[in-house]
């Protein structure tokens, strides 16, 4: 059994789960399409109330991370707590995610965010799928 299925049945055992944030606007589009990435929302026309501040959604688009759907493991989370206080976020919903998710391909899992990527450089740090159950968030393609 690898990390990742321990982690899933610790998971299951204690009755907890992962989830993402998400503001209560956004939760027809997701009963519609899913939970989407940013990438993939862009590329549908899909223009959601976002969570991230202008900074974190231009250091995911140059790193990539924006082709993920982001995920936690608590019912609270320091960027949701931001995105309240700064307004972008008016009601947020944390919504349950069955914890076998992170068993799909493509999922990484991160003990926190990836660094930024550096002020001049062209290209975004390079991003390597990570089978890890030392995480505290998960990232992943969730459609």
């Amino acid at each position: 059994m690898d990390k990742i299925e321990q982690l899933i049945g610790l998971l299951d055992r204690f009755k907890l789960t992962v989830y993402h944030f998400t503001d209560e606007i956004n939760l027809e589009s997701i009963r519609t399409h899913g939970i989407l990435s940013m990438r993939e929302l862009r590329a549908r026309g899909i223009v959601p109330v976002s969570g991230g501040n202008q900074w974190s959604l231009d250091a995911d688009l140059h790193s990539g991370m924006d082709a993920y759907a982001h995920l936690c493991f608590l019912r609270q989370h320091p960027m949701e707590w931001a995105a309240r206080q700064d307004g972008r976020i008016e009601k947020s919903r944390f919504l349950r995610i069955d914890p076998r998710v992170l068993a799909l391909p493509h999922v990484m899992i991160f003990r926190r965010a990836p660094p930024p990527p550096a002020p001049d450089s062209r290209r975004g740090a390079e991003i390597r799928p990570r089978r890890s159950a030392r995480g505290v968030g998960a990232v992943g393609e969730v459609a």
